[in-house]
């Protein structure tokens, strides 16, 4: 049975993911940083139960098929599609991210890129936002792995143990991160991460009240927390544990918070639900979607073809535009799997009838 909470829980950390893509206020950008990657690895750890320790082959799998196959899947697919977007100037040799720009591939590209993608190896631009699947399979091994040592030792204080141990592998996993010592398949990050899914675990053991006043004040503990840094899960950047704990909790429960009033409201709420069902479309397709809005601007401004390359928006573009990049980076995806959905249905109908 689906949890609506979560369900907008994760819609809230999807919608925040694409404004900090898009081009946001610097104050807007640090804000939604501190938490809202936390978000997602503290939804995925609320839904697991004490009875994979007995069922680890098929917890597996179920990680290999909503994880790993859609990243390797369409990894693939951008990878095939590289040199038709190079033709079309998403990509090029004149503009990229962070002055990293692109060049057409050649067959033994092509085989090397795919040959390291398969062991979550490096993605196609338009799809890095799946940095995030290869962190939260692991995480999701390794906690297993936690919470099964732990129930050998004492079953009923399994979840606790697991947390103990998951907290040592963090600030191991820090210490190894500042002194540059690197693991293979980015283990130093995932031992970080691994107390946000304990935190989702342990939420979801138990029923968490939510105060208004506290929601509050985590927000306001965020507002002040983003004069002083911010989150870069993606390359372990936290600042310091007290600093990452802090943010981590408030932007959890605030979000937790949030998420719980909005099924108050019909309308919203349905709308909510919806996109928190299509994380993963959003995920997938938000950067090639803005590329519309890029467009745009380069109609309308006159700009040079070659400034499509610009990644993820176009950097002068000033004003609103983040707020419309947004809208479209959202909405986009999910227009295009319902119509794809629609029309498939519709074939398929055709098909049977003849």
């Amino acid at each position: 049975m689906r949890n609506e909470q979560l369900s907008i829980f994760k819609a809230i950390g999807i919608i925040f993911m694409v404004v900090g893509h898009s081009g946001c206020p610097e104050l807007l950008y640090n804000f939604i940083y501190l938490f809202h990657m936390p978000l997602f690895y503290f939804g995925s750890g609320y839904f697991f139960k004490a009875k994979y320790k007995d069922e680890k082959l098929g917890f597996i799998k179920r990680k290999i098929k909503g994880l790993y196959f859609p990243y390797v899947k369409y990894g693939l697919i951008f990878l095939l599609l590289h040199n038709v977007f190079y033709f079309l100037n998403i990509y090029n040799d004149q503009y990229g991210f962070h002055g990293g720009v692109s060049k057409v591939y050649s067959l033994s590209d092509f085989t090397f890129l795919a040959l390291k993608l398969v062991k979550f190896g490096r993605l196609e631009r338009l799809v890095s936002g799946y940095w995030f699947l290869s962190s939260l399979f692991m995480v999701n091994i390794l906690f297993l792995f936690l919470y099964s040592i732990s129930s050998k030792f004492s079953p009923s204080k399994a979840l606790r143990l697991s947390g103990f141990m998951g907290l040592l592998l963090f600030f191991i996993g820090y210490f190894m991160h500042q002194n540059q010592v690197v693991l293979p398949q980015n283990l130093t990050r995932e031992m970080i991460m691994l107390p946000l899914f304990w935190l989702g675990a342990y939420a979801g053991s138990r029923k968490i009240p939510v105060n208004r006043y506290a929601v509050v004040l985590s927000f306001l503990v965020l507002v002040v927390c983003g004069h002083f840094g911010t989150l870069n899960l993606s390359i372990s950047a936290i600042v310091n544990p007290y600093f990452f704990a802090i943010v981590s909790l408030c932007g959890c429960y605030m979000v937790f918070g949030i998420s719980k009033a909005m099924l108050k409201s019909p309308t919203l709420s349905h709308a909510l639900l919806y996109t928190g069902d299509k994380t993963m479309i959003i995920l997938t397709f938000h950067f090639l979607s803005m590329k519309l809005v890029s467009l745009l601007i380069i109609a309308i401004y006159g700009l040079e073809i070659a400034h499509l390359a610009e990644f993820p928006v176009i950097e002068s573009a000033k004003g609103l535009w983040w707020m419309v990049y947004t809208v479209v980076g959202v909405t986009v995806p999910m227009l295009a799997a319902c119509a794809s959905k629609r029309g498939f249905t519709y074939v398929r109908t055709k098909i049977t009838r003849v």
